[in-house]
């Protein structure tokens, strides 16, 4: 891909110069690049664009300085939901070696592989479920 815009790169300066609005343009084509293609090093755009016009080089810039913060931030708030979850299940793993004793591995295994609403409904159930059985069996099908 970014050989390809490096190769016409003289097309895309006669197009851009052409735009009625060519700061717009450029970042379209840029997020463009991005989204299409995982490869491409947002740096070596950044020059590509910037050997056109510095202005350009420059709102580009700030483009892929933004798309890096959105990328981090989706990033943090998979992460964090991970670690809820994760400690979600681990709690109920507490609970039930407190209540019911410690669980055989094929307990723990179902336990960690849980859907989140499975985990919810055993972490209200071990309140009153009288058995393991019992509370395995409260989870949603």
């Amino acid at each position: 891909m970014l050989e390809t815009l490096q190769t016409h790169r003289h097309l895309f300066r006669a197009f851009l110069t052409e735009q009625p609005e060519p700061l717009r343009f450029a970042g379209l084509i840029v997020r463009y690049v991005f989204e299409i293609n995982d490869e491409v090093a947002p740096d070596a755009v950044v020059d590509l664009v910037g050997e056109l016009d510095p202005v350009v080089k420059e709102y580009v810039m700030n483009g892929v300085e933004k798309l890096r913060k959105e990328g981090e931030a989706r990033g943090e708030a998979r992460g964090e939901a991970r670690g809820v979850a994760k400690g979600a299940r681990l709690a109920l793993l507490k609970q039930i070696a407190l209540r019911y004793g410690s669980p055989a591995t094929p307990i723990e295994t179902r336990v960690l592989d849980a859907s989140d609403a499975e985990v919810d409904a055993w972490l209200e159930a071990i309140l009153t479920a009288p058995t393991l059985d019992a509370l395995l069996a409260t989870a949603p099908r």
